[in-house]
């Protein structure tokens, strides 16, 4: 199933956006700006699922972002 699924679990994150945790993934909802600058596939949900589907590279983790900008891998 890895070869065409991925989930990643976000904790302390709220139904859609918002929470205590590192849940900013820099795709334009930027509640504390953490992620303002921020480009890249790890970073970004957009860009990794591009980067996987143009480039055949998956998304092993994806990094969010807290209010704070504190960083933090989250894994599949």
């Amino acid at each position: 199933m890895d070869s065409f699924y991925r989930l990643f679990m976000i904790p302390s994150m709220g139904h859609c956006i918002g929470g205590f945790g590192a849940w900013e993934f820099a795709q334009g909802v930027i509640q504390g700006g953490a992620t303002s600058g921020i480009n890249k596939a790890d970073h970004n949900v957009i860009l990794g699922v591009v980067d996987w589907v143009e480039n055949n590279n998956p998304p092993g983790v994806i990094i969010g972002m807290d209010e704070n900008g504190a960083g933090r891998k989250h894994c599949m």
